[in-house]
């Protein structure tokens, strides 16, 4: 990868307004509507649409929501670049790109490759400031040891990331999910300036997790904090029940609830410069088993709020000792004032 864009490009940048918004719908709208950035459709027998702007997820939805839609506050184009599918506004870009699954026989290879290929495509299009990375793994815990496909999906992302100075401070929110089928699929958020990484103090960063989780640590950031001028956004990668670099909880999925919400509260402690409080926008929490959802879904409502469209999805999860993980966009509560 190049080098990150120019401090004075950033500041330049920086002041821009929020330039989307997310809502919700129960099927995709037809047509869809030209200010969409972006359509995630979770359903496991949805067809692959030919619009750019729609993501196919081949996931069993349990509750919430199907469609989750990103709506632009200005005018959107599309299109397809080295074939990489995209929207854009000015302000911020959505990505999205599939490899097959006879891909993932060589899956750091080709992970490394896909990633210096979002990485050109983000540079020439003028939205160098990664964001946020969604990835959806077939298979995500087959093979034993280093040969795990996590471990060496987690090692092509590293060199391909690693190549850009000072790599560790400007790392994109991340979440990487297992699929049952559908090979890598994987969408991104990119932004005409860099966002603010936070970290978790109750957790080691995952990039320098010790060497038992695989060749490279995995590459991402806890959350990243986007200071629009309206406003700021906390997005919150995929949180699981680690303390430290370790599952704690295994085998008790309520407890492990409790400490991902305990996760979470401690990065929108870390937030606090942009805002004394924040407020849920929208999250997806995954569970490894359906039938843990009677006993969480009250809990999982309860740390989000009754008002706030959670979708809660059947997924495997990169670790075989956890059994739930939670993602969440959290904005600047708009009754608090940020801190001087």
């Amino acid at each position: 990868m190049r080098a990150r864009v120019s401090d004075s490009f950033l500041s330049a940048t920086a002041a821009a307004s929020r330039p989307y918004r997310v809502r919700y719908a129960d099927r995709l709208p037809q047509p869809l509507p030209e200010r969409v950035l972006a359509c995630i459709v979770r359903d496991p027998v949805a067809p692959d649409s030919d619009d750019p702007r729609v993501l196919h997820l081949p996931v069993e939805r349990l509750a919430g929501p199907a469609v989750e839609l990103w709506e632009s506050v200005a005018p959107v184009r599309s299109g397809r670049d080295a074939d990489i599918d995209y929207a854009e506004n000015d302000a911020l870009l959505f990505g999205q790109v599939c490899l097959p699954q006879c891909a993932l026989d060589a899956v750091a290879g080709q992970t490394r490759t896909l990633y210096q290929r979002i990485d050109a495509l983000i540079r020439r299009r003028g939205y160098p400031g990664l964001l946020r990375v969604w990835h959806f793994l077939e298979a995500i815990t087959e093979g034993e040891g280093d040969q795990e496909r996590y471990r060496q999906f987690s090692l092509g992302r590293h060199q391909a990331i690693a190549q850009m100075p000072d790599f560790e401070s400007c790392l994109p929110a991340a979440t990487a999910i297992g699929l049952s089928r559908g090979g890598l699929r994987v969408w991104f958020m990119a932004t005409r300036q860099r966002a603010r990484q936070v970290e978790n103090p109750r957790q080691v960063s995952a990039f320098r997790y010790p060497r038992q989780y695989g060749p490279r640590s995995p590459s991402f950031s806890r959350a990243v904090l986007m200071p629009w001028a309206d406003g700021a956004d906390l997005i919150v990668s995929g949180t699981a029940s680690v303390v430290g670099h370790e599952t704690v909880h295994a085998g008790a999925p309520a407890q492990q609830w409790r400490e991902i919400v305990e996760n979470l509260a401690s990065l929108q402690r870390q937030g606090a410069e942009e805002a004394t409080a924040w407020s849920a926008e929208y999250a997806t929490v995954y569970l490894r088993d359906a039938a843990l959802l009677p006993a969480l879904l009250p809990a999982i409502r309860d740390a989000f709020g009754p008002d706030v469209p959670v979708t809660i999805l059947r997924a495997d999860i990169c670790r075989d000792d956890l059994d739930v993980e939670a993602e969440a966009l959290y904005r600047a509560d708009t009754a608090s004032e940020p801190r001087p």
